[in-house]
């Protein structure tokens, strides 16, 4: 009887975490069943921003599976909600200032990838971008000027920046 018990509490909690309600871990944001987080600390570089979402422990109340990686934007959905969201939660310290995102052409020059390999049919460039100024601009951001809109630039991967986790 005991074994029996066992096996329908786990398919029913299989079945819930499968088919129920989707719910982000604490300070985590959810936005179409996907979770995010702003670090603004510590400002790293692309590399290691993509590592401190892998490595970050998602729920510290939970030990979970799941690994994060630095933000991917598919629509213009997604990039209005990162956008207007991480103006939000920001230390407003100026009114020029960047967030890391998931998408570079260090492979190849301009041939731009989200960290996980994918092409995108989105972008939101911002006019004149991405120009890899200098010969060295393989990284993207979201910018915040006072008119960008969320919009993208391409800076150099070296660049210490506040960054968004996506899982």
């Amino acid at each position: 009887m005991k074994t029996s018990l066992v096996v329908v509490v786990l398919l029913v909690s299989a079945f819930a975490e499968t088919y129920g309600e989707f719910r982000c871990p604490k300070f985590w944001t959810e936005f179409n069943g996907h979770c995010y987080r702003y670090f603004n600390q510590p400002r790293l570089n692309f590399d290691a921003s993509q590592s401190y979402c892998q490595n970050f422990r998602l729920d510290p109340d939970n030990c979970s599976c799941r690994r994060a990686g630095l933000v991917t934007v598919d629509s213009s959905e997604e990039n209005t909600f990162l956008h207007e969201w991480w103006k939000s939660v920001r230390e407003p310290i100026s009114d020029r200032q960047h967030v890391r995102i998931g998408y570079t052409d260090k492979g190849s020059e301009g041939r731009w990838r989200w960290i996980d390999g994918s092409t995108s049919s989105y972008t939101r460039w911002d006019s004149g971008q991405p120009d890899n100024a200098g010969g060295g601009q393989h990284c993207a951001v979201i910018w915040k000027t006072s008119t960008d809109f969320g919009k993208w630039d391409d800076e150099g991967c070296g660049s210490s920046r506040a960054f968004i986790c996506e899982y």
